[in-house]
C-alpha cells in the first residue's frame, strides 16, 4: 500500500470534503424525503455501528437481529469485522451487540500471510435515553475481552449525541475506556472523541458522510484522523457501506479502506410489529 505524507493526506482529505459538500448540496430533498439510515415506513430499518467513526444512536426493533460483515485493509493488514446485534423483547430502546474480527490476515515479512482469529471481543449495550424529533442521546457501556496477548479487560462507555436537521445528521461520540490490567499496547486509560456529518442525496437511497476523530491515552498525547464514505440502501432492510480513513495524520500517517454489508433480519419471535397484544 502506498504511504502518504501528512501534507498529501491533508490535501486529499480536503479534496474529498469539498466533493462531499458539492455533491450533498446538488439536490435538496423535500421534507426529509430520505431520513438517514431509515425511512419512517420501513418495517425493519438498520441501525448499525458501521464503518464510520461514530455509530447510530438508534436501537433496532425489539426481538430483532441485525448482522454486519465487512472487510478492511490498512498497511497490508486485512480484517473481516463482524457485528451481531440483538434487541431483547420487552426492553424499549435497548440492544446488545457483539463485535469481533472473524479473520485477521497479516503479512509475515517473508513470503506467507499469517491468518488468525481476531484478538478481542467487544460487547456493547446500547441504551437510548432521549428520542426527540431532531435530537437523540444514547449511552453505550462497553466491555472488551482479549483472546491472547493481554490479560484482563477494558471497560468504558460511549456518549452518542445526534442532531438531525433536514437532510443532514450531525453525530458526536465521546468514548472513554480503561484497562483492568494495563500493559504496553493496552493503556490504562484512553479517550476517543469523534464527529460525523451524514447527508442524504435527493430522492435516492444514497448517503455520504465525512468525519474526524481525536484519540489520547497515557502514551499517545494526541492522534487525529479524518474519513469520507458512502452508504447505499437499495432495500428497506439492508445497506452497503464503503469508506476510507486517514488515521494518525499528525504522527505516523496511514490509510485504511473498509466495506461492510448490514442486514436487519427482522423479528425473531413474538407478534409482528404493529399488531395488538
Amino acid at each position: 500500500m502506498k504511504c502518504y505524507t501528512a501534507q498529501e493526506m491533508t490535501k486529499r482529505t480536503l479534496i474529498l470534503v469539498l466533493t462531499f459538500i458539492i455533491v450533498s448540496m446538488s439536490g435538496i430533498p423535500t421534507a426529509s424525503a430520505f431520513a438517514w439510515h431509515h425511512r419512517v415506513k420501513e418495517p425493519h430499518p438498520t441501525h448499525d455501528f458501521g464503518i464510520s467513526f461514530t455509530f447510530s444512536p438508534e436501537t433496532i426493533c425489539e426481538a430483532c437481529l441485525e448482522t454486519e460483515l465487512g472487510y478492511g485493509n490498512a498497511s497490508g493488514n486485512s480484517q473481516t469485522p463482524a457485528v451481531l446485534t440483538f434487541a431483547p423483547n420487552g426492553f424499549h430502546n435497548t440492544d446488545i451487540s457483539l463485535f469481533f474480527n472473524a479473520v485477521n490476515l497479516s503479512p509475515d515479512g517473508v513470503s506467507n500471510d499469517t491468518i488468525l482469529l481476531g484478538n478481542n471481543i467487544n460487547v456493547i449495550i446500547r441504551q437510548r435515553f432521549l428520542n426527540f424529533e431532531n435530537l437523540q442521546i444514547t449511552i453505550a457501556p462497553t466491555i472488551t475481552g482479549y483472546l491472547r496477548g493481554y490479560s484482563g479487560a477494558r471497560l468504558g462507555a460511549t456518549l452518542d449525541v445526534a442532531l438531525i436537521r433536514n437532510w443532514f445528521r450531525f453525530v458526536i461520540n465521546i468514548a472513554p475506556t480503561g484497562a483492568t490490567n494495563p500493559a504496553p499496547g493496552n493503556p490504562s486509560w484512553q479517550i476517543i472523541n469523534a464527529f460525523n456529518v451524514f447527508a442524504n442525496l435527493a430522492k435516492s437511497p444514497i448517503s455520504m458522510f465525512i468525519g474526524a476523530h481525536q484519540m489520547s491515552n497515557q502514551t499517545l498525547s494526541n492522534s487525529v484522523g479524518t474519513e469520507v464514505g458512502m452508504i447505499v440502501a437499495p432495500w428497506d432492510y439492508a445497506q452497503l457501506q464503503a469508506g476510507v480513513q486517514f488515521l494518525s495524520m499528525n504522527q505516523n500517517p496511514y490509510q485504511q479502506g473498509q466495506i461492510r454489508l448490514v442486514v436487519n433480519w427482522g423479528r425473531l419471535y413474538g407478534k409482528p410489529e404493529g399488531t395488538d397484544d
